[in-house]
Formats: C-alpha cells, sequence, structure tokens
C-alpha cells in the first residue's frame, strides 16, 4: 500500500514554483531525485508533525515513487502546498497550510528537503 503523502503530493504537483520565479505546469511533478527532510518549522497554530529523516525519492518524472516512512493522513487532499527550489536545485521548501482536523484551527508549517 503506498502512503498517503504520494497521492498529496501528485495533488500539490501543480502548485511548484522555481526559484527563478518561473512556475510549471500541472502534470509536471516535482524535481527528480532523493530528498531527505532537513527541518520542519511550524509558522502558527498546531500542524501535524512530519517523521525526522523522512526520506522522499521522486522518479524520473519528477512523480512521488517511495517515502521511508509514513506521513500524517490528515494533510492529503486538505493542505493547501507551494513548492520552491533554489537556484542550485539542492534545496526544496515546501510551505503549507491547512486546517487541525479535530479543533478547526489554522495552521502553516514550512518543511526544508535536501536533494542527496
Amino acid at each position: 500500500m503506498r502512503h498517503p503523502i504520494i497521492r498529496l503530493l501528485v495533488w500539490c504537483a501543480v502548485a511548484l514554483s522555481l526559484g527563478s520565479g518561473t512556475g510549471l505546469a500541472a502534470g509536471l511533478g516535482l524535481p527528480q531525485g532523493t530528498w531527505k527532510l532537513r527541518s520542519q518549522r511550524n509558522v502558527s497554530g498546531e500542524p501535524p508533525s512530519f517523521p525526522p529523516g523522512l526520506v522522499m525519492s521522486l522518479d524520473g518524472a519528477g512523480k512521488p515513487a517511495h517515502l521511508n516512512a509514513p506521513v500524517p493522513a490528515s494533510i492529503v487532499g486538505r493542505d493547501r502546498m507551494k513548492f520552491t527550489l533554489s537556484a542550485d536545485g539542492r534545496v526544496l521548501t515546501h510551505e503549507a497550510r491547512g486546517v487541525h482536523e479535530k479543533t478547526g484551527k489554522l495552521y502553516r508549517y514550512v518543511l526544508t528537503w535536501d536533494k542527496q
């Protein structure tokens, strides 16, 4: 069974924007390669927590192919996300906002991924 984040990332790929300000058209996916979660910064509210050291692999088409740990199922289809790739292609910043499923309060968080 695939992890919920895979479906989430496919859904969110249309929100990807590159550091140069150039956006990708829907369906082009995220930048390929293996990415390791460096940090999670909670901006506001009570966002879900992601496992430290989470590793995601993206295939040649930039579509999610594998994650080494489960992620919060509550974000699937709910969180609004924006991805930004650094100019050198080594850091992927993942900004998200959503609504806490139990309290109904808004939250925001930023995940930083390093290319492996």
